[in-house]
């Protein structure tokens, strides 16, 4: 093929989605090559076609975008959304920057007032479908909330294992584990039934000494991130 028409077919190729990447390596040629050749008769949509891989329309990832800003709003983390997107997580963050804060302040005040209506953060998990401990840890500072519906009411100022593993965005069975291995405070006293208590006041001191780690994606605090992530995230990724 003439360099001329070769050129003009590179042209016509890019404008129809393909990537310079991919129209170089099925000529033969460099991609700084296509580049020079195309580039004075730009400009060029997004690629929807690259080498190795196919991407989306601009129109399509518009309207994916926006949608994860929505997503991102009420709570969801960009490892989620891109775990059910099928995209890697950087992309997510990438593309939704600047358009929060997140979650939204009416996603907040939403899940604080359904604390007060004396749902779980289980419940509102569910609802949203974010990590409970996200839930518990931006909602932590417009408490106190009333106990939950079912659950057996404490007197005020007085937590148990499962009250302080909501406290830390966690479960009861990883709070149990601590106990046992001498990481919590001693109990403030034990009911005849053996129950352990704490008053709230001790947790607290607890928690503002404890060398307790965050969990970037869920908000929980933990001794160990990486041991948390395993457990956590990388068994749901596993089953979802």
């Amino acid at each position: 093929m003439a360099e001329q028409h070769r050129a003009l077919d590179w042209l016509a190729r890019r404008h129809a989605g393909e990537s310079a990447a991919l129209i170089a390596s099925r000529a033969g040629v460099s991609e700084w090559t296509v580049l020079k050749a195309t580039k004075p008769y730009g400009p060029f949509s997004r690629p929807s076609q690259q080498l190795g891989r196919t991407t989306v329309t601009d129109e399509r990832h518009r309207d994916r975008v926006e949608a994860w800003i929505e997503q991102r709003r009420r709570g969801r983390t960009p490892t989620e959304i891109a775990r059910e997107h099928g995209v890697l997580h950087q992309i997510v963050s990438r593309s939704t920057l600047g358009f929060g804060p997140y979650p939204a302040e009416d996603t907040i005040s939403a899940w604080v007032e359904a604390r007060r209506q004396r749902r779980t953060l289980q419940q509102i998990s569910e609802e949203y479908q974010v990590p409970a401990g996200l839930i518990g840890r931006h909602t932590a500072g417009h408490g106190p909330f009333p106990p939950p519906v079912g659950t057996r009411r404490l007197p005020d100022g007085l937590l148990g294992i499962s009250a302080i593993a909501e406290r830390v965005g966690l479960t009861s069975p990883p709070v149990l584990r601590w106990r046992a291995a001498g990481r919590l405070p001693d109990p403030d006293f034990v009911t005849a039934r053996g129950r352990e208590l704490w008053f709230e006041a001790t947790i607290e001191e607890w928690l503002d000494s404890a060398d307790l780690q965050t969990c970037g994606e869920c908000g929980a605090r933990c001794y160990s991130v990486a041991q948390h992530h395993k457990a956590k995230h990388l068994a749901d990724a596993a089953f979802s």
